[in-house]
């Protein structure tokens, strides 16, 4: 729809993180997601993908393929707001 300004995406668990896959369950859960939906993102166009399940708030720099996307590629933003309060 050309009159849609943004396009954000919510779930419950991120696509990427700075802490290690390994403290989460079950193990690889992140590798999984963006299996399932990183294209998908991409594909449609997606502004943000907001996410949860980690206790703390991390924005990160657009990313594709594990990689900083290419300055030519669409990339969402990724947000990660778990809300504080749990010391991971």
């Amino acid at each position: 729809d050309p009159n849609v300004d943004w396009v954000f995406v919510f779930g419950h668990r991120p696509l990427y993180t700075s802490r290690s896959p390994l403290k989460d369950w079950p193990v690889d859960a992140e590798l999984h997601v963006r299996k399932a939906f990183e294209n998908i993102l991409y594909q449609h166009k997606v502004n943000a993908y907001i996410s949860a399940h980690a206790h703390y708030y991390e924005r990160l720099h657009p990313i594709k393929d594990a990689k900083p996307c290419p300055k030519e590629d669409w990339c969402p933003l990724l947000l990660v707001h778990g809300s504080a309060g749990n010391n991971e």
